[in-house]
């Protein structure tokens, strides 16, 4: 028996120890707690500032690239079709005036 503690003289050093035992794991699952905790954070913000570079990065490359709005590019293309029939107009009296032109002949 321990004599340095007056528990041990009636039998309680087992529960003593136990009780120790008991209150070291909870504190080592509440230090791990805490840095799983940290971790989980360290990682969330370096998650953030990826994200932020990463969007950052996108920007960067869309904006290098020709790209126009869903209003201009269907404008455009309004211009493309109205352009491409008059061209068959033209193409159509062009060979009608060569038709005549070898009518004549």
């Amino acid at each position: 028996m321990d004599a340095a503690c007056p528990l041990a003289v009636l039998g309680y050093n087992a529960g003593l120890s136990q009780v120790s035992d008991d209150l070291k794991k909870r504190r080592q699952k509440q230090m791990a707690d805490e840095r799983w905790q940290t971790f989980l954070n360290d990682l969330q913000q370096q998650g953030a500032v990826i994200g932020s570079d990463l969007r950052a990065a996108l920007k960067i490359a869309l904006g290098k690239l020709p790209v126009v709005s869903q209003e201009e590019f269907d404008t455009q293309a309004a211009l493309l079709a109205r352009t491409r029939e008059r061209l068959q107009q033209l193409e159509d009296q062009v060979a009608e005036l060569e038709r005549q032109l070898d009518a004549d002949h």
